[in-house]
């Protein structure tokens, strides 16, 4: 305690009434905003646990997309293949005797093979694209949880050193005016 005597003396028989109710009834409104701030801190770990749940299940969703984007670029592989196969038989078939006007049958052929590949390649480009757009967004929502859950470990880490602080300030307090009663 400070240099002051928070109790005063009375004249008879121990100590002030008056002021040892003042003092216990601080000491309570004390305690109970303590207890307030441990609550909240409970609720901010809370918080802090959601937002790591969350984070894992932005990884699990940003590894799904990841894989969704291999699949398709395998796709989008073999599907030029096809076409550079197609495009080298359709050489060979144009290039054969008596195919120098080649019959309507074949071009109508090579015009939907080229028209089927065409539509299957954008397809992929485009389910790609999104793909890849998914995975930037979720790379970003990832880096606003984590930094979310850093300021708010930060935070409690804050609130929980005052909080102890103030416990210790209570203990000391307490202890004095317990030596102070006892007259030790």
């Amino acid at each position: 305690m400070d240099s002051e005597r928070i109790l005063k003396k009375s004249m008879f028989g121990g100590f002030k009434r008056e002021d040892v109710i003042d003092y216990i009834e601080k000491l309570q409104a004390e305690n109970s905003s303590l207890a307030q701030e441990v609550r909240d801190l409970s609720a901010r770990a809370a918080d802090i646990d959601e937002l790591n749940n969350e984070i894992a299940s932005l990884k699990e969703q940003n590894e799904n997309y990841r894989v969704e984007l291999e699949e398709l670029n395998e796709a989008k592989a073999e599907l030029e293949k096809i076409k550079s196969e197609m495009t080298a038989e359709n050489s060979i078939l144009l290039s054969q005797p008596g195919a120098s006007g080649s019959s309507p049958l074949i071009q109508g052929a090579m015009k939907y093979s080229d028209t089927i590949v065409k539509s299957a390649t954008e397809t992929a480009q485009s389910v790609i694209g999104k793909a890849v757009s998914s995975i930037n967004t979720s790379g970003e929502e990832i880096k606003t949880a984590t930094q979310r859950v850093k300021t708010a470990q930060s935070n409690l880490e804050y609130s929980l050193g005052a909080v102890n602080e103030s416990m210790e300030m209570l203990l000391n307090c307490l202890n004095e005016n317990a030596k102070e009663l006892t007259g030790e």
